[in-house]
């Protein structure tokens, strides 16, 4: 058992910047297990505590384990129903790729919504690479993710906070709110 936690404590050595090479015994031990196939499976199977980049997989998991969230039919999208009406909170970027056609699906970019255009600003302003927006969405409170830039615990962070923005207060009752990066913030009022 102290065997597979020493390496589960070792597959976060990266993140903290501590490099196995110095410890040649530790090193050998961690690429021995790590290239046992049960070992890699259980690095798929979790990536919330390794580090590794987000998927939709991911969004997806992580959107469908919140009360009362469905998945939109037909496209890569997820709302929760507040006063009988389905609101989206996390889908797939739509982007123009080509001037007056329709527009066509980004799997690698997420739309989140937010809980206000300060909460946007704040998260383009924390990191120009995993964070963006278009004209499209001036005015409205939603930021674009980079899949690729944001580790699936930052995405989970997000995905929650922007559940939390759509849910009838019944649903948020069940939870403490979080802001995308984990301080308290209360819900705004709709009126």
């Amino acid at each position: 058992m102290a065997d597979a936690y020493l390496f589960t404590v070792l597959t976060r050595s990266p993140f903290r910047g501590i490099e196995l090479e110095r410890w040649p015994a530790l090193k050998a031990y961690f690429d021995r297990i790590g290239g046992r196939q049960s070992a890699r499976r259980s690095r798929q199977s979790a990536p919330d505590t390794l580090g590794e980049m987000a998927t939709q997989k991911d969004v997806q998991r992580i959107a469908l384990s919140l009360p009362g969230t469905s998945e939109v039919k037909g496209r890569f999208a997820f709302s929760v129903a507040r006063r009988d009406k389905q609101k989206a909170f996390v889908w797939v970027w739509r982007e123009r790729v080509k001037p007056k056609k329709p527009r066509v699906p980004n799997p690698a970019v997420l739309a989140v919504r937010v809980a206000d255009l300060d909460e946007k600003n704040v998260l383009l302003g924390l990191d120009g690479e995993k964070f963006f927006t278009e004209p499209h969405y001036d005015g409205f409170p939603a930021v674009l993710v980079r899949l690729s830039k944001v580790t699936a615990a930052e995405l989970r962070q997000l995905v929650t906070s922007a559940w939390r923005c759509m849910a009838p207060r019944s649903a948020l009752s069940e939870s403490k709110p979080m802001s995308a990066y984990g301080r308290s913030r209360a819900r705004p009022r709709r009126r």
